[in-house]
């Protein structure tokens, strides 16, 4: 299996609070890869995914997507990275609020990616139809409920073919079934060669990953996945 991304060695410290919420951590994401992070909320889970996600730069260490520290790039070339490669799912939901259900999905794949609508369309009647959205297509997002608005950023990250996914706390705002469907899908991602990368507080949806580690001050370890 190919290394998708290789941290080496990273710290993120902020000075101004003396907090090391990432502290010389070194883990490796393959393609292929369904990776969930679990801790506690506040124990830096968040501030990883920020880190790969080229969003904040390290105090030290490597951040190399296919041998490319991302750490070193201009913010115009991570920018332009970020649009390449990944699709972030935030714990906001943010969306176009002037926009229906619908058009979230469509316009975001059209400004992101050079495909023809017809294929936007294919994706967007799927993903509309797998997160139970079929009847709110149009709705703007102040009329779905939190847990359709979650739902929603979801599909419409992965709408997109970038070969890396952040999701941090993908299943808040989520009942059981969702959150199983939605990490079904993650699973399925996955096994298309591209590489997920989870953060959560629940060991329920950590151990759906292959592999699950845990963050705690400041440090990673490797969790045991049960069966």
């Amino acid at each position: 299996m190919n290394i998708l991304y290789d941290i080496k060695n990273t710290t993120k410290k902020y000075n101004e609070d003396d907090y090391t919420p990432i502290d010389n951590i070194s883990m490796t994401v393959n393609e292929g890869d369904f990776i969930s992070i679990e801790g506690p909320s506040g124990t830096g889970k968040s501030t990883l995914l920020y880190l790969m996600g080229g969003l904040i730069k390290p105090t030290s260490g490597q951040l190399l997507f296919k041998g490319t520290d991302i750490a070193s790039l201009s913010d115009k070339e991570k920018t332009k990275w970020r649009k390449n490669n990944t699709s972030f799912i935030f714990q906001e939901t943010i969306l176009f609020s002037a926009l229906s259900a619908w058009e979230n999905l469509t316009e975001a794949l059209w400004l992101k990616e050079k495909i023809s609508k017809s294929k936007v369309k294919e994706k967007a009647d799927f993903f509309i139809e797998k997160m139970g959205l079929s009847d709110r297509k149009n709705y703007l997002p102040h009329q779905l409920s939190v847990g359709q608005r979650r739902r929603l950023i979801i599909a419409r990250a992965l709408m997109g073919s970038a070969p890396l996914i952040l999701a941090d706390e993908p299943t808040n705002d989520l009942d059981d079934k969702w959150s199983e469907i939605i990490t079904d899908l993650f699973t399925q991602r996955a096994k298309e060669n591209n590489a997920v990368i989870m953060v959560t507080h629940n060991k329920k949806w950590s151990q759906k990953a292959f592999t699950s580690y845990k963050l705690e001050n400041g440090k990673i370890s490797k969790n045991i996945i049960v069966p």
